[in-house]
């Protein structure tokens, strides 16, 4: 569902969160509003997946930082 992450992203440029709806999220992202629930339990539920999935790709970047300054003081 990294597509709905992408359309998540895009409508909080345009739009306040509060006010953005599963319907407009399945309708950016050419799915069915099922098909997110079926993922998802509600669009905050979709948004913490979103944090979590970017939190760990900056937490992989600052571990292969380290790793790369630990071999050059080597």
């Amino acid at each position: 569902m990294v597509g709905c992450f992408l359309v998540v992203i895009e409508l909080t440029a345009v739009k306040n969160f509060d006010n953005i709806t599963i319907q407009d999220i399945a309708d950016q992202a050419n799915v069915n509003r099922g098909t997110i629930y079926l993922h998802y339990q509600d669009k905050y539920d979709l948004l913490n997946q979103i944090m979590e999935t970017h939190i760990n790709e900056l937490k992989e970047i600052i571990c292969s930082q380290k790793c790369m300054s630990a071999n050059i003081s080597v």
